[in-house]
This record gives C-alpha cells, sequence and structure tokens, in this order.
C-alpha cells in the first residue's frame, strides 16, 4: 500500500484520510464548543444530556494524483536471459499494479513514457472504469530511443503544478 505522509489540501473528495476537519459525512470526533466555530455543528443531543455545548467534527478525505514516469529508452529493451521479461516489460508491470491499485482506489493517474523525449501519455484518468484502457496502453507501449532522463523530468514536472505521488521506474536509477 502506498501512502502519502502529507496531507493534500485540494481536490475531490477520496478515500484517503486527511487531518483536515472540516464538514463531510465522515464522523471523526467532538470538540468542546469555543467562540467562532460554527454553531451549525453543534450537537444538540449531546447538549441534552450533558447540558454542555460540544461540535462535530468530520474528516475530510482527498484524492491523489498518482504519476507514473517510465523509462521507455532501448536500455529497457533489455534482458539477461531470452528466457526472460525485458526490464521494460517488467517496468510496464510495475506501473501497471501501481496505477491499477490508484484507480480502484479513485485516485487519478497519468502515465508518461519517456525517452529523449516524453511519449504520448495516459490520462489523468480516474477511477475503476479506468483500469482496461490503462492496461491497453500499457501492453501498446514500445522503446523510445535513447534517454535523457533530466530533460524529460524537467519538461514533466514544469508543464505540471498539482501535488501529487510521482513514481519514477527507470534502469538509470540503478546505477
Amino acid at each position: 500500500v502506498l501512502l502519502s505522509r502529507r496531507s493534500i489540501a485540494e481536490g475531490l473528495a477520496g478515500e484517503h484520510r486527511s487531518r483536515r476537519r472540516g464538514s463531510s459525512p465522515e464522523f471523526a470526533d467532538f470538540k468542546s464548543y469555543s467562540q467562532g466555530d460554527d454553531f451549525r455543528r453543534i450537537d444538540w443531543n449531546i447538549y441534552s444530556r450533558l447540558d454542555e455545548l460540544f461540535v462535530r467534527l468530520s474528516e475530510v478525505t482527498t484524492e491523489l494524483t498518482v504519476h507514473i514516469l517510465l523509462d521507455a529508452s532501448n536500455s529497457m529493451d533489455w534482458r539477461s536471459d531470452l528466457s526472460l521479461p525485458t526490464k521494460f516489460a517488467y517496468a510496464r508491470r510495475v506501473a501497471g499494479s501501481l496505477c491499477y491499485v490508484s484507480l480502484w482506489h479513485f485516485d487519478r493517474i497519468v502515465i508518461a513514457p519517456f525517452g529523449r523525449e516524453l511519449g504520448p501519455v495516459f490520462g489523468p484518468a480516474q477511477g475503476r472504469s479506468h483500469v482496461m484502457p490503462m492496461l491497453t496502453y500499457l501492453s501498446a507501449l514500445e522503446p523510445l530511443g535513447e534517454t535523457d532522463l533530466a530533460t524529460s523530468l524537467d519538461r514533466y514536472v514544469r508543464a505540471r503544478r498539482r501535488p501529487g505521488i510521482m513514481v519514477l521506474l527507470s534502469d538509470l536509477l540503478s546505477g
């Protein structure tokens, strides 16, 4: 399971717990009423029992955007034995697994293959109905030639400003 250490303060409701409290159907806790609290959140049933004002706190859920950057260079098309899959095939399997879990939890995914340039991007996609199109997209990917990791990452990051989880699948990181 992938977990984000920081809460995302924007986006639509999703399945990830947040430290933020607000109006939501998901009950989190009670706190004593203090001046400035929203009086519409007062729990009148507790007031009738305890003669003290308490405010209901709700848990806001958030969604994440998972960016998968997939090295699709010729160096990923290598295998140590002809009976084994290539590094590119393994990377596509890992990407598919991560995307499957993310889509199942209603997170948004983006898959960006890169070589010297960025390849055709899949997404943003959200929801379980995108599992098969995502797997079809990954199955059809082919190596894109030479690698220019720094340029590809720079272009990708500059084009996107939304926070999220970024996963880089590349053989350049392994040494």
